[in-house]
């Protein structure tokens, strides 16, 4: 291979690796929004269960994270229209967090309400699966943040299986706000820091 197509080859394979590279960046809007809408629905569940309120949470729960599931769609579709991205890891992090989303849909709403899972157990179920989404997007996105992250929920969730208690929740929503929400927005930042010198 004469030198000049030795080089065109390296630029082509260094514009694919730039181009997945920037494919891959995560706006963190869904971890915040997420995270937003488990902490409102704990904090409601928390005040029923201390009896400061009287409510429902069944509908409060079906309100919110039904609000959570339109939102998300309404996202999706418009990630689509802008970006269609052909990279693998792309595909790989919007099914695992897709997943991720419905099995926690039905282990935190369709669960008790059925009574087929205890109460105390799914708090860290959803520890469980938020463990492995974070440490699969920590591995493809390289970011050290997303892994520690994903350790840390692992720990949790074997903690809240040994310790039952009423302000596990309040210890949740704590959880979500240091673990989702404040990564989302680290995650928002960086987007929008690294879409502005694309179109400066």
């Amino acid at each position: 291979m004469k030198p000049e197509e030795l080089h065109s080859e390296i630029l082509y394979i260094k514009n694919i690796i730039e181009d997945s590279r920037r494919s891959l960046v995560e706006n963190g809007i869904g971890y915040i929004i997420w995270g937003v809408i488990i902490v409102i629905g704990l904090i409601f569940q928390y005040l029923s269960l201390i009896k400061a309120v009287s409510i429902n949470t069944n509908y409060t729960w079906a309100a919110v994270i039904g609000l959570g599931w339109i939102v998300t769609i309404f996202l999706v579709r418009k990630e689509r229209k802008l970006i269609r991205s052909k990279y693998y890891g792309s595909h790989v992090l919007r099914a695992t967090w897709i997943s991720a989303s419905v099995v926690m849909t039905t282990i935190g709403f369709i669960g008790p309400v059925t009574g087929t899972l205890p109460g105390f157990s799914i708090i860290p179920l959803m520890c469980s699966v938020l463990a492995i989404a974070f440490s699969v997007s920590g591995m493809i996105y390289k970011e050290k943040l997303m892994i520690a992250s994903g350790v840390i929920w692992w720990i949790t969730s074997v903690i809240f299986f040994l310790w039952h208690s009423v302000h596990s929740l309040m210890i949740f929503a704590c959880l979500m706000i240091l673990l989702q929400v404040m990564p989302g927005v680290y995650f928002y930042k960086k987007w929008r820091l690294e879409f502005s010198r694309e179109t400066a």
